[in-house]
């Protein structure tokens, strides 16, 4: 869509920017005050959503001191008050601060999107780190559009970042989709860590500067436990002292962490760099 994904409405523009704006474009109206404390919580979280939803709904922001018609018109009795407007015609509303996965979910079942725009909010929550919000999206994509090539992969790596390990092992065990097959590496390469012992005890192993198997065992640990820096360099200790310890198995465990963090995260682009310069 073109223009702003937020700005404010007053008496004067409310039927160009709202009403007829609507006929294209949910409209998110927000009334809000400079005095009201709960606002200051509420409007920057709704400016968030907005951003990330990428045009799927707009923000307009109304300010119930200059705009006192408005507010009447609308019956506004407390602030913040949220009211949805589709079509020129009002939808839905809520009032007070809401917790935000609650305001997802308003704006996911009004604002419904196409899968793609789905994938995007999916993508943006896990650069925030909210995982379990970006699964629960995926999820919804997954069941309008089960076959999503770039859902599904993205679905099983979140469920292992998540430690979900038999969901992520029932998740691609007959699937087919391209990455499907080293997916399921990646699940038994972190299975078995399961069986290496405590961190705690994985750690004092490594002390031994010489036995980079418990090196090695070390990093797989703290990959469990989601350390995916603390894991990826203790993957380089062993490989700078080893190339080929294990026939390979250093850099293979290297190859499936960045696969699972995803090929353009900043930890994958790092590693896979300072890898480079010590297999060179």
């Amino acid at each position: 869509m073109t223009g702003p994904l937020v700005y404010d409405v007053t008496v004067q523009n409310f039927v160009t920017d709202v009403v007829q704006k609507s006929a294209d474009v949910p409209v998110l109206v927000d009334f809000w005050a400079e005095w009201c404390g709960p606002c200051k919580t509420l409007t920057p979280m709704l400016e968030k959503l907005a951003a990330a939803y990428q045009g799927r709904f707009v923000l307009a922001k109304c300010d119930t001191e200059a705009n006192a018609e408005l507010a009447a018109q609308f019956q506004i009795r407390s602030i913040p008050a949220v009211k949805l407007v589709i079509g020129g015609k009002l939808v839905a509303e809520f009032n007070g601060v809401q917790p935000e996965a609650d305001i997802r979910k308003f704006i996911e079942h009004y604002c419904p999107a196409p899968a793609q725009d789905l994938f995007e909010v999916a993508r943006q929550l896990i650069g925030e780190g909210e995982l379990g919000d970006a699964l629960a999206v995926l999820d919804r994509l997954l069941k309008d559009d089960p076959s999503h090539l770039a859902a599904l992969p993205l679905k099983a790596q979140l469920l292992i970042q998540l430690k979900r390990w038999d969901d992520a092992a029932a998740f691609v065990a007959n699937a087919t989709f391209p990455e499907a097959d080293s997916l399921r590496k990646q699940l038994k390469m972190f299975e078995e860590a399961r069986t290496y012992g405590s961190l705690e005890a994985c750690e004092n192993a490594a002390k031994v500067p010489t036995d980079l198997e418990a090196g090695y065992r070390l990093a797989m640990v703290l990959a469990l436990e989601g350390r995916f820096q603390e894991s990826l360099e203790q993957l380089l200790v062993v490989l700078t002292k080893d190339k080929n310890y294990g026939e390979g198995k250093i850099r293979k465990s290297l190859l499936g962490i960045f696969e699972l963090l995803g090929i353009h995260h900043p930890l994958s682009d790092e590693y896979r760099r300072r890898m480079g310069r010590i297999i060179l």
